[in-house]
């Protein structure tokens, strides 16, 4: 791996972090810096930030709803995507 250009796994690692907000300026910009090179990366970046606006988007929608998830149910849907997102 190249300590200015990731490759694309490390890419998507890297998008996956900023998204919860932890990650530091040099990771921001061997990320900016791989998608300049990247086009297929940077469709992957557009997708990922639409679904996650989407869903905080409807997570506020739902906010004063009546019908919410269990906390078991939260737990397996968690499970799930985790077991699912392994870059």
């Amino acid at each position: 791996m190249d300590m200015f250009l990731p490759s694309c796994k490390e890419a998507v690692r890297l998008q996956s972090q900023e998204l919860d907000g932890a990650l530091g300026l040099k990771d921001q910009l061997r990320l900016r810096f791989h998608l300049l090179m990247c086009t297929l990366c940077r469709r992957y970046v557009k997708q990922i930030d639409f679904l996650h606006e989407k869903a905080l988007r409807d997570e506020r929608l739902n906010e004063g709803s009546e019908t919410k998830l269990s906390p078991e149910a939260k737990s397996r849907i968690l499970g799930i995507i985790k077991e699912n997102h392994k870059p």
